[in-house]
């Protein structure tokens, strides 16, 4: 009878910008089971915690802050392994420079030195997403007057989050589909988003050690 076999992989980074934005930290687990290092019985988890700075916390003490993603993959007859995206989103302080890319730059990297690609990814598209927050170089929410007061700002998001989910599709195998209102679904072999010629990182990437979390200043 064959082995029943687990695994497990770690992996982090700092990413540190130029300007404006406080360092943040990636770490990425996978773990994954299998009978026998059997492709077809293979399924796992992977998780993803980023460590950053809030700029808009109330207090200094409050400013530290950690997001969590989680999603799992397995075994399909007809697809081979897939990935099903489930709900990623970030936090507006996140947002719009380039770390959400590099988190699946991450996932991507993980999966290939585990030998668990190629791998698909499926997803839905929601028209909740026709908007995000808008947020300036440091990350803080923009605030516009409107009736005597301030709200959060808003900038129209679909062209941008296509895109994003684009770069991590290959091409020659992709089905996308989106709405004028932004609904929609995607899937395709996953590939490294941070390799597409229209990704530009504003910030370098450094290896950290996976096993000292929350090394923020």
């Amino acid at each position: 009878m064959s082995a029943f076999v687990r695994s497990s992989s770690v992996s982090a980074c700092r990413l540190v910008f130029a300007q404006g934005r406080a360092p943040v930290e990636i770490r990425v687990r996978l773990d994954w089971e299998c009978v026998g290092g059997n492709r077809t019985t293979t399924c796992g988890k992977v998780g993803v915690t980023v460590a950053y700075t809030d700029p808009d916390a109330a207090q200094p003490s409050q400013a530290r802050a950690s997001h969590d993603y989680s999603d799992s993959f397995g075994h399909t007859q007809s697809q081979g392994m897939v990935l099903r995206i489930i709900d990623f989103q970030l936090p507006p302080a996140l947002t719009q420079c380039g770390i959400g890319t590099m988190i699946w730059s991450r996932i991507h990297r993980a999966l290939d030195a585990a030998g668990l690609l190629p791998m698909r990814l499926t997803g839905g598209l929601s028209s909740k997403d026709a908007t995000v927050r808008q947020v300036d170089a440091a990350g803080r929410q923009v605030r516009q007057m409107a009736h005597g007061a301030f709200y959060p700002a808003s900038v129209p998001n679909i062209a941008r989050r296509n895109a994003f989910w684009q770069r991590m599709l290959d091409t020659a195998d992709r089905r996308f589909d989106c709405d004028a209102a932004g609904a929609g679904g995607f899937a395709g072999r996953f590939i490294d988003p941070a390799a597409h010629r229209s990704y530009h990182r504003p910030f370098d990437v450094l290896e950290i050690d996976a096993g000292v979390p929350g090394g923020l200043p």
